[in-house]
């Protein structure tokens, strides 16, 4: 049992802020904030992770009388992990911590306002949460400013209101009145955000809301719960006998609410991702359901968990497997992207040209003819931050793929009997109740929330047929990777050693390897437990074909091959390995599928007035829409001409003068009229000039302001606004711009 609580951190920005996500934009600025989904700022969970972690390490300090080893700074380790994993000492189950925050986001009311479609105002005020400002580096010479050092960044605009999620699942034994304190006071000596926020940017006020003044003890969710920790409960005392028929099958979806990272391996900086989420990943979440009768039911093999792989629009009830090595296409493997027939079975008998290769990508089968669709993962970078200098690291960018929120996957799940029918209905439920699952690499941050839908399903046939050909073949399909060994128990990923273990398995010596189209690949996974590397898997790839030959009147028996398909063959059956399919049919046909997706789920809503918070915020972005408009208006030949004749004898110093006056007309409202006055006089300005700088300087109607400022603005501005923001500074605005732009063009003649 584990101490669980929750709740978010509301953020409410007093200056402009960046998250940057260390790129520039072409032709534009050289640093841009993080954006989600959406294209709307956010500020990352592992920025607020750290930040956090640092306000508490402050705290612990002062508790803990100015020690760092006291029990203020060890429930720091406990609640954001230690700092690089492990050290010697350390108890692994501190080494990643026990607190997941997500990333902060605006509120849902205002992402429906920005993200209403085919709405000018709203793509104005979307272009708006960002501003841009200019910096330059200092000489430490000579004190001013070094050359070519100019930089324009964007920043996130002041004023905005976000709000994160947070959980912790505390390990037993330690307080959570104790952990929410600390949390707690941790957000009172957080006061900045982002980069430069040691020069005045990102100032923030945070507001902390928990349930932990109520905490419920929980029984243990999927944080709680490692593959490792099965070791240490009690199990059955009798051991549950192995070789029973699969007959419990259930199907998991899996719909990414944040970027997934599943590991296919390091080199360096670079975690390169898998487009699937292997069955060894879920297997502590499935784990967690089962209770003590889990580890002898993965012991004796009384359950196998699939990946989850991709789904694919079209009706297709089975996930997308990994595309038959058997079926190949012209032009290198593309060619049934503009010619559907150009589609070759060779595991059929076909043949073709030299140029032709395997297809790629997650394929469904129906007929004889193959849809293909392709995932492409994300890739995000961030950088290792230095406790003391708060400056990132010299070691580099880390970069990592992810699969994309958004992607909807899905896993079978099989049982023998051994698990009786409430106990299948119980795992369901407890699936489906998860609270925030996340899974994954980094889950405690930016990647990993899912959303779970467990469904138990009846088994439609429990004898699954084999068709031999006219020849008395046919082709088994590997849609995950299988893990075969020799008799020595080393590595063995070809197509005999396939043979010998379906020959085994389906009591059928008779077996013969016709053809085959394999590849190889090494799977690699890690041990919570001890923190080290599993032992590489050297396995036969997903996609793998072999086409098995049979003599005139031997059979499968169909009992036998349904087994075989449910539970996999080879090692590590529990963990999805070694599943296959039959490829019953010639494949003529290749045309392009369309990934099953889901709408992203929209994290977060502040509890603040949000409706007060989001009058200010349009008002501000409207205020600079419509005062960039004015300049724009302003440069304009026609703009100018309406308001001084082209006849005017412009004398400088009356130009400047009413430039001047124009300057102060939003806290003067005479200064304009006490230039006309003066001007009257003046043989060199007609009436009617005069007349139309007084009226402009009136103060106009709003209407006439919308009149001339709407060519400059990119959505219909309304009176009501142009009077919320101001007619006297709009004019002010208007009327010293027009006055600059006149006296250019009377120095350029």
């Amino acid at each position: 049992m584990s101490s669980r609580f929750s709740g978010s951190l509301d953020l409410e920005f007093l200056s402009d802020w960046q998250c940057s996500t260390g790129r520039g934009r072409h032709a534009g600025v050289d640093s841009t904030v993080v954006r989600d989904s959406d294209g709307l700022p956010v500020v990352p969970a592992k920025t607020l992770l750290g930040l956090w972690r640092d306000a508490c390490e402050r705290i612990a300090y002062g508790r803990d009388g100015g020690s760092t080893v006291g029990p203020w700074n060890i429930l720091v380790h406990q609640l954001f992990g230690r700092p690089g994993g492990m050290g010697e000492e350390s108890d692994p189950a501190d080494a990643s911590g026990c607190l997941t925050v997500r990333p902060a986001r605006l509120p849902q009311a205002w992402r429906a306002e920005l993200l209403r479609a085919d709405d000018g105002e709203a793509e104005l005020l979307k272009d708006g949460l960002v501003v841009t400002r200019f910096g330059v580096a200092i000489d430490d010479v000579t004190g001013v400013a070094a050359d070519d050092t100019l930089r324009l960044v964007e920043r996130a605009r002041a004023g905005l209101v976000l709000s994160a999620e947070f959980q912790a699942d505390l390990r037993p034994g330690v307080s959570s009145a104790d952990a929410c304190s600390l949390l707690q006071a941790g957000t009172l000596v957080w006061h900045h955000i982002g980069s430069s926020r040691r020069r005045g940017a990102g100032r923030v006020h945070i507001d902390f809301k928990s349930d932990c003044g109520g905490a419920v003890a929980v029984e243990t969710g999927l944080r709680g719960t490692r593959t490792s920790d099965l070791n240490g409960r009690d199990v059955i005392a009798d051991p549950l006998p192995g070789g029973a028929a699969m007959t419990r099958r259930m199907t998991l979806d899996v719909e990414t609410l944040l970027p997934l990272i599943c590991p296919a391996g390091v080199q360096g900086n670079v975690i390169s991702g898998l487009d699937y989420l292997p069955g060894t990943t879920l297997l502590p979440l499935v784990a967690s359901g089962l209770g003590t009768a889990a580890a002898s039911l993965i012991r004796h093999g009384h359950l196998s968990i699939g990946n989850a792989t991709v789904l694919l629009e079209g009706g297709y009830e089975e996930a997308a497997a990994r595309a038959p090595l058997s079926i190949v296409s012209k032009n290198k493997g593309t060619g049934w992207r503009t010619d559907s027939a150009a589609v070759i079975d060779v595991g059929a008998g076909g043949s073709g040209d030299p140029g032709a290769k395997a297809i790629r990508g997650w394929t469904c089968v129906r007929g004889s003819i193959v849809s293909v669709a392709e995932l492409s993962l994300v890739t995000t970078a961030h950088a290792s931050i230095d406790d003391v200098s708060q400056r990132p690291l010299d070691d580099g960018l880390f970069t990592v793929e992810a699969i994309p929120a958004g992607t909807k996957l899905r896993s079978e799940i099989w049982a023998t009997d051994a698990v009786d029918e409430k106990q299948w209905h119980d795992l369901a439920a407890h699936l489906n109740s998860l609270v925030s699952p996340a899974l994954g690499r980094y889950r405690r941050g930016d990647y990993g929330l899912v959303r779970l839908t467990a469904t138990v399903q009846a088994v439609a046939q429990a004898d699954i047929p084999v068709q031999l050909d006219a020849n008395g073949r046919f082709a088994v399909w590997l849609t995950s990777d299988a893990y075969l060994v020799d008799s020595f128990g080393v590595a063995s990923p070809t197509a005999n050693s396939l043979r010998d273990e379906l020959a085994e398995r389906l009591d059928c010596p008779e077996l013969e390897v016709a053809s085959s189209f394999v590849s190889v690949i090494r799977r690699d996974s890690w041990t919570n437990k001890k923190h080290l590397p599993r032992d590489s898997a050297t396995c036969l790839r997903a996609g793998s074909v072999v086409v098995f030959r049979l003599n005139h009147g031997v059979t499968i028996d169909p009992t036998r091959w349904g087994d075989v398909c449910r539970r996999g063959i080879g090692g590590l059956c529990v963990e999805g390995f070694g599943r296959m399919r039959l490829l019953s049919y010639p494949i003529t046909q290749g045309r392009p599928g369309a990934l099953a997706t889901v709408a992203p789920q929209k994290l977060g809503d502040a509890t603040v007035n949000a409706d007060t918070k989001w009058r200010e915020l349009r008002l501000a972005i409207w205020r600079d829409a419509l005062l960039n408009a004015a300049a724009v208006v302003a440069t304009e030949a026609s703009a100018q001409d309406n308001l001084i004749s082209p006849g005017v004898k412009k004398n400088k110093s009356q130009l400047g003068n009413l430039r001047e006056a124009a300057r102060l007309l939003a806290s003067d409202h005479k200064a304009v009229q006490r230039w006309c006055t003066a001007a009257k006089g003046d043989k060199g300005w007609d009436k009617e000039t005069v007349a139309r700088i007084r009226e402009l300087a009136g103060p106009p109607q709003p209407s006439e302001l919308v009149r001339v400022l709407g060519g400059g603005l990119v959505a219909p501005v309304s009176n009501d606004i142009v009077e919320e923001v101001g007619v006297d500074l709009l004019a002010s605005v208007l009327l010293s711009e027009i006055t600059v732009q006149v006296q250019r063009r009377g120095a350029k003649a």
